[in-house]
């Protein structure tokens, strides 16, 4: 038996892998050998079966072929026998892609490839922050974000498209301006749920991924205020996991220097972060630049647009004392960004 053994694992070292594109998606198949007739396939056929192997006999024109497909034990003859520095460059993208990481099998959309790249890595940590401030699980497979803003919509659709996603919105209340994005890719929310069941991973991530997280968090979640002439920074979560992850935003953030509090709101109905401390604000915009409730800027939420005409206040004199006040903000604060 031992020498049968030997025998099969030379085989498999000599054997050769080849790219096969099925549609959009290229797999690697391994030949373990060739012959103009079937039944000289069959014993070797068998004898791998015996290895715990599933080989299939295929023809293509006068010859057939012995071949393995199956994904996890072409992983294992590449890693175990023909040695995955022995690919060709080509064929190794395809492994280090789509067989060296068993946890991604299945995903049609995977976002490995985009998180090794700083500037997309950053759009998906900002898609991250969307989804824990206000989402919930449309099926297995698709993620569904709330937004009330036409130009948040944008924004999160654009982002989605660029990392080659399909995000679909969909008008859930009309009356209330509601818009659901749904977004189907079963990796973002793996990567999601990984930072719910690890929530401290906000604390040691890149700095620059830990922003894209938070402006995704407080465009979707967060509140900003001028209460007696000072701005004021609040966001507000109730899912239990989600309580956890802005508790740690408030310990990254506080280890910053930004004085963020985080407490409980209404007895443990929801839980808020809080920043007031003016040059925590001027150090918190200086590294986020949010499409929505911006001092910059002076562009407003929907929400309190609504809020100040029905009490007969022309939004466009909140905006204007926004950006009166950031002005006079910077003039005291300046940060750097």
């Amino acid at each position: 038996m031992k020498n049968s053994i030997t025998d099969i694992e030379s085989i498999l070292r000599k054997s050769t892998v080849y790219k096969k594109k099925k549609g959009k998606t290229t797999y690697l198949h391994v030949r373990i050998a060739s012959s103009s007739e079937k039944e000289s396939l069959e014993k070797l056929r068998e004898i791998l079966v015996n290895y715990n192997l599933h080989p299939i006999i295929m023809k293509s024109g006068t010859r057939y072929y012995l071949l393995i497909t199956r994904k996890n034990e072409v992983k294992k003859i590449i890693e175990e026998h023909i040695g995955v520095q022995n690919l060709p460059p080509q064929h190794r993208e395809t492994y280090e892609k789509h067989y060296k990481n068993p946890s991604q099998w299945g995903l049609k959309y995977d976002l490995t490839t985009a998180l090794k790249n700083p500037e997309k890595a950053k759009t998906v940590y900002y898609l991250l922050g969307a989804i824990a401030g206000h989402s919930y699980l449309h099926s297995k497979h698709r993620i569904a974000i709330k937004v009330t803003e036409k130009q948040l919509q944008q924004k999160i659709v654009q982002k989605a498209k660029s990392l080659g996603l399909h995000p679909a919105p969909h008008p859930q209340n009309i009356e209330k301006l509601v818009q659901r994005i749904i977004i189907g890719s079963t990796h973002l929310i793996r990567l999601h749920q990984e930072i719910v069941l690890n929530p401290d991973k906000l604390e040691t991530i890149p700095e620059y991924l830990f922003w894209a997280y938070f402006e995704g968090l407080y465009e979707s979640r967060g509140s900003l205020r001028l209460v007696e002439n000072q701005f004021e920074v609040r966001m507000r979560l109730r899912k239990p996991q989600n309580i956890q992850i802005l508790k740690h935003i408030c310990i990254r953030l506080q280890k910053m220097g930004i004085k963020a509090k985080c407490c409980s709101y209404k007895e443990g109905y929801a839980y808020e972060l809080r920043i007031k401390d003016s040059r925590s604000i001027v150090m918190l915009f200086a590294k986020i630049d949010p499409i929505i409730k911006n001092p910059k800027t002076g562009t407003l939420s929907t929400r309190i647009i609504l809020y100040a005409q029905k009490r007969g206040i022309n939004p466009q004199v909140i905006s204007q004392q926004w950006r009166k006040r950031w002005k006079e903000y910077l003039e005291k604060f300046a940060v750097k960004r």
